[in-house]
């Protein structure tokens, strides 16, 4: 189905909506996919609050708080879509120094994408806690920021300017990435390895093309590299 792009400007901004509570007859479905799902990964899965997409009124997104399980019982049987009307939000940043971009080989343990290569930091994008002012891009950065700490151990001061510029959709998996591009310092990532990444590389600019030639990028990491311009479309 692959996926489509939007490009966003500096006005970007995100705004917070009430959901509608999940219907009852639904309530049992979710709980018995959670079940089999915390089964098959030995209980390591956290029922986080997540986002999701709304609607999009010119630069404003808005967006929905949603609990975790509510997208892997909907990404287990898709047929829940019809109802749920899930749209994760993440976000997918282009860590960018002189030495190239970031990638990371997404762990064989994760639920989704498991063995593929993507642009670090990326990851579903939490509600912030308490009070519900997202009127900014603040929320996007700083869980750029957060993904970056905690998956490379590269510190948020290395980050020296950032940029919101494209929505991407994934239109099988119903997951809409914020695109931000991250000017960084020279960075060494202290970590080679994490719960979401089983490897870490930095690729030069002049080797991009070559790399998502010859490796299995995601989709949304490939349509960001070409809406950048860094890698050649189709």
């Amino acid at each position: 189905m692959g996926v489509v792009v939007t490009p966003l400007t500096p006005a970007f901004r995100l705004c917070l909506e009430e959901g509608s509570a999940t219907p009852p007859a639904l309530v049992a479905v979710i709980d018995q996919i959670w079940a089999a799902e915390q089964a098959r990964r030995g209980g390591r899965l956290h029922n986080g609050s997540m986002l999701s997409f709304v609607r999009r009124d010119a630069d404003c997104l808005y967006a929905r708080r949603t609990d975790y399980r509510h997208f892997i019982a909907q990404r287990r049987e898709p047929l829940l879509f019809a109802e749920l009307q899930l749209k994760t939000l993440a976000v997918s940043g282009l860590a960018r120094s002189a030495d190239g971009l970031l990638f990371g080989l997404r762990s064989r343990q994760v639920t989704q994408d498991a063995g593929r290569w993507e642009l670090v930091p990326s990851g579903g994008l939490s509600p912030p806690a308490g009070g519900s002012d997202l009127e900014s891009t603040a929320l996007v950065f700083e869980q750029c920021h957060v993904e970056l700490e905690e998956e490379t151990g590269i510190p948020r001061s290395s980050v020296e300017s950032a940029q919101v510029f494209a929505l991407v959709e994934d239109l099988e998996a119903h997951v809409i990435d914020i695109g931000v591009e991250l000017s960084m310092r020279d960075f060494v990532a202290t970590r080679e390895a994490s719960t979401e990444y089983d490897r870490l590389l930095t690729v030069p600019i002049d080797a991009l093309a070559d790399f998502c030639r010859d490796h299995d990028v995601i989709p949304v990491s490939r349509a960001l590299l070409q809406t950048r311009g860094l890698i050649p479309a189709g």
